[in-house]
């Protein structure tokens, strides 16, 4: 057990502190650009409110891991020679204040009134906390894959949906998703990872992607579990 005096504890602690902080940034900044979105499509008065809001409260977050991060971090801290690239947490506030302000400028020629329904109803999933359906799947990875053959991959889902996808890659950060839409029979749905996809010295990594209905899609594993994919590796 690190005692929290310890050099090691308190490292761990900001940088922990400094990662949720992050997240909090990044969450309230995606709502807002989701309603910048819907302002600019609508003209909706009260979507650029909202969007002005989420904006302040994503720069709210980062002032405050900014404020953690000063006099423990160097005030440089470079990683490339662009400017985004190298500096300091606290030097990126008057970036994001230019923004908030352009963005609040909008407010004066932005029409006032109530949002129709439909835009209601988008201002209202942007800025909701829509948790997600646990799905009834059944799945078991392959043991291992053979190099230039195709891996066939099934899964089970007890009730009915719309459509289920693939989506597989090699296990290498530089490289995109594919993915293939799967065929079904009697709640087994199927595909194979093609043989011309298999044939390289990394690992395979995929996911499922179960969409229950036109407009709403969930993952499987998803994030609920310890990681949410499957891995699969090469037979030796």
């Amino acid at each position: 057990m690190i005692g929290k005096d310890r050099a090691e504890y308190r490292r761990l602690a900001i940088d922990v502190a400094i990662q949720a902080g992050l997240g909090r940034f990044f969450g309230a900044k995606f709502r807002a650009g989701v309603l910048y979105g819907i302002y600019e499509q609508s003209g909706d008065r009260t979507a650029l409110e909202e969007a002005v809001n989420s904006y302040r409260a994503a720069r709210r977050a980062w002032a405050i891991l900014a404020d953690r991060a000063k006099g423990v971090y160097v005030s440089d801290i470079t990683v490339g020679e662009l400017p985004q690239l190298r500096g300091h947490w606290l030097d990126r506030l008057p970036a994001i204040d230019k923004d908030i302000e352009a963005m609040a400028k909008k407010l004066d020629g932005a029409k006032v009134g109530a949002p129709d329904a439909h835009v209601r109803m988008a201002i209202d999933a942007a800025l909701g906390r829509p948790t997600r359906a646990a799905l009834a799947c059944r799945h078991t990875p392959p043991a291992k894959f053979s190099p230039g053959q195709p891996l066939d991959i099934q899964l089970l889902i007890d009730k009915p949906v719309v459509a289920v996808r693939l989506f597989y890659r090699h296990v290498d950060q530089a490289e995109r998703f594919e993915s293939r839409e799967m065929d079904s029979h009697d709640k087994i749905y199927r595909t194979a990872i093609p043989a011309t996809y298999t044939g390289s010295t990394f690992p395979l990594q995929y996911y499922f992607e179960v969409r229950e209905r036109p407009e709403s899609a969930s993952l499987y594993p998803g994030f609920a579990n310890y990681q949410p994919y499957y891995v699969v590796r090469r037979a030796s």
